[in-house]
């Protein structure tokens, strides 16, 4: 895709509409590459890790919060609630949505 770091990171600082001037010199962004090269394993590791627990994580705290609407349903007034699959999750992990039926009393 890139043919280095400096044009991945020029394409970064666009799409984060950060100003030419306001971002660093080739120097600079050169000398940030070199003193992290040698911890590029570590960095690998910590992106993969993270991809991997991301999914696992979220869906923890989806089931955290339905299982607290079922657990409370009196103090919340929520009658039925569940999890649905909004989009695919390639385009997004945060694919899902907390849905419910509060009953409302006159």
């Amino acid at each position: 895709k890139f043919k280095g770091f400096i044009e991945y990171s020029r394409k970064a600082f666009h799409n984060l509409d950060i100003p030419l001037d306001q971002q660093p010199s080739d120097e600079i962004l050169e000398k940030y590459h070199h003193l992290y090269l040698p911890h590029m394993i570590e960095i690998q590791c910590y992106v993969q890790i993270r991809a991997v627990l991301a999914p696992v994580i979220e869906s923890f705290i989806l089931m955290d919060r339905l299982l607290y609407l079922y657990e409370n349903q009196v103090k919340s007034g929520i009658e039925k609630a569940w999890v649905v699959q909004l989009f695919s999750p390639i385009l997004s992990p945060r694919c899902f949505a907390l849905c419910g039926i509060k009953t409302i009393t006159v």
